[in-house]
């Protein structure tokens, strides 16, 4: 199925709304690209999301701190994501979403369909 412009908007703000509830207004839209490529790829290799959302080492680290338990300024996170050795690389993290995570990437979904299923 594709999708109009519009159609995509709707998800999008519907989705963004969730994880901004979630995580206040500091939430970017690079933060909503990470929560969705772990979520489809399990155990992506952090290096591969630099290519998957467009952007550099240094800010694609800082944002899945960010996700995690403790964030890239040492504050408790949200716990979304997890960072994990790599057992073939151990230098090599692999990310997964926490059950935290996955439950709110449950409801930026169904949000986004909800917002998306509104336009006609």
């Amino acid at each position: 199925m594709e999708l109009t412009a519009e159609q995509s908007r709707a998800f999008m703000l519907g989705a963004m709304g969730v994880l901004r509830e979630s995580l206040g207004i500091d939430t970017t839209l690079l933060k909503a690209q990470i929560i969705f490529e772990v979520a489809n790829h399990p155990q992506i290799p952090q290096f591969e999301l630099e290519s998957r959302v467009d952007a550099a080492k240094s800010t694609v680290s800082r944002n899945v701190l960010d996700l995690t338990r403790q964030t890239s300024r040492k504050e408790p996170g949200p716990n979304l994501v997890v960072q994990l050795e790599d057992p073939e690389y151990r230098k090599r993290n692999l990310l997964e979403l926490t059950t935290k995570g996955q439950s709110l990437m449950t409801k930026m979904v169904a949000e986004g369909n909800k917002a998306m299923s509104k336009i006609k």
